[in-house]
């Protein structure tokens, strides 16, 4: 008896280590196919096929200063990489050791023709670190779980409920407006984080309009959720640049075993955790750039002022219809969010092989880095494509409201297929007819009442640039606007 328990043993394990082997074959037959497919697009050496271009990652994970040092080095790594191997083909080649082969995008028209393929409609590999935080939600789940998402979230973003959106917005600008005059009394206006400012806005707004909620984040604070999903994702995040720390070390131990108890009731609020994050850092973003672009901000608020004007003579109160009226309003934040995109880039993996060009097709089960921010600081695709110039949206045919030595220069002021905040193509962000109209609405409520002022040195601020771009941080001074400005009728 003993003897046959021994034989039917060993005969499973080498059953066992037949498979494994077998496997092991077809993967390395599949990676040497994969080897052969992309080693003509070009991308940094390496010494080791095993290690592949993983001391890049060692380098910038090594001896950083904090999180947001980890990220401008990432960032800094990416954009180095496309400088160098991206002006063939607007494609850089990565080999992550033996196993991962990865793909930087760079390009506006290779790029475009991944986001409209609907073999590339699959987020990243990678992402299944955010997943453990967030769950299957828009910003994670793959194509076959998207349409599901869509149509969960479609009638909260139609637009009906926009409007009744931007009825409960203004009981919440009333509050922001108290808490702004209450400072300017106190503290001389100055808010030493913008954040402070903006985010129990952007809390409130979104737990009343998506959630059905009152946070009240105005008046009592910012809930500790917050805190505990920006630990999470911090920790995922650091885990995606540093997977070699955080697959045995104790936080994230913490993140799998704590975490996993909790996540089902938390799943839905960390979800709306990622929209506030994405409106917190647009908003203070632009107000970063109209805070150190004086002339900007005043040309803002004439318009918003003849608005105003516009809108109380007629008896009309602000809707989606009138708001479009505001050209330079909507210029100001496209400009803002091309300098400073929500997701500077975004990670897609492919089911099928997607042809390029003649010479060029991407295998499938190959994961991209389609490089947003890039792509849209580029002067080959936007004229002094790092300055702040709204003006450049507004233009028709010609160079309409530059100054003569501003349009000195050659190159296009806009190529509008290179602008991608809320992703493009076929998985274009549901939600962004829902976050303009929320900036617009602040936009129009602060600066017909407030000037700024950023209280730091240009270009000092640093956003960390992960998936999703962190809201900036700078110190603001708001002041009553001396002139007599213009209110809405009451």
């Amino acid at each position: 008896m003993a003897s046959f328990v021994i034989t039917i043993v060993v005969t499973t394990i080498i059953v066992a280590l037949l498979q494994y082997f077998v496997r092991l074959v077809q993967f390395i037959k599949r990676q040497r196919c994969l080897y052969e497919s992309l080693k003509s697009i070009p991308g940094p050496e390496y010494r080791f096929s095993f290690w592949g271009n993983i001391p890049l990652l060692l380098e910038i994970a090594r001896n950083p200063s904090g999180k947001a040092d980890i990220s401008i080095k990432f960032h800094n790594l990416l954009v180095q990489l496309c400088d160098q191997y991206g002006e063939l083909n607007g494609i850089v080649r990565l080999w992550l050791g033996p196993f991962l082969p990865m793909l930087i995008i760079c390009d506006v028209k290779v790029a475009q023709i991944l986001f409209n393929s609907p073999h590339y409609m699959d987020k990243a590999s990678f992402y299944s670190i955010f997943r453990l935080a967030i769950g299957d939600g828009v910003f994670t789940c793959n194509s076959s779980k998207l349409k599901m998402q869509k149509r969960t979230l479609r009638d909260h973003f139609k637009v009906r409920a926009l409007e009744q959106y931007m009825i409960n917005a203004d009981r919440h600008l009333k509050v922001l407006n108290q808490r702004i005059e209450t400072c300017i009394d106190k503290k001389g206006g100055i808010f030493f984080d913008v954040k402070e400012l903006v985010s129990p806005f952007i809390l409130d707004t979104l737990g009343e309009n998506l959630f059905s909620t009152e946070f009240d984040a105005q008046h009592i604070g910012e809930p500790k959720f917050i805190q505990l999903v920006h630990k999470l994702l911090d920790i995922g995040y650091n885990a995606f640049l540093r997977p070699w720390n955080y697959s045995i070390s104790n936080p994230f131990f913490r993140y799998v075993f704590n975490f996993s108890m909790i996540k089902s009731a938390l799943v839905p609020i960390m979800r709306f955790q990622k929209r506030h994050d994405t409106s917190t850092s647009s908003i203070t973003w632009t107000l970063y750039l109209l805070g150190h672009h004086l002339k900007a901000q005043e040309k803002l608020r004439d318009e918003i002022d003849a608005f105003i004007d516009e809108i109380n003579s007629n008896g009309e109160p602000i809707s989606l219809i009138n708001i479009k009226k505001l050209k330079y309003l909507d210029s100001c934040i496209k400009e803002s969010l091309r300098l400073y995109p929500s997701g500077p880039f975004i990670g897609r993996r492919g089911r099928q092989p997607v042809k390029i060009n003649d010479e060029l097709t991407l295998p499938a089960d190959i994961n991209v880095i389609l490089f947003i921010q890039y792509m849209q600081t580029r002067e080959k695709y936007f004229r002094k494509a790092t300055e702040f110039i709204p003006e450049r949206w507004m233009m028709d045919n010609g160079e309409i409201g530059l100054e003569e030595s501003e349009s000195d220069t050659t190159g296009p002021w806009v190529t509008n297929s290179a602008m991608m905040p809320f992703s493009s193509g076929l998985r274009v962000c549901i939600g962004k007819d829902y976050g303009i109209v929320q900036q617009k609405l602040f936009f129009i409520n602060l600066f017909r009442r407030y000037s700024i002022k950023a209280m730091d040195k240009y270009g000092t601020s640093q956003p960390k640039r992960f998936f999703l771009l962190s809201p900036s941080n700078f110190p603001i001074k708001l002041q009553r606007r001396n002139d007599s400005g213009t209110h809405l009728s009451n």
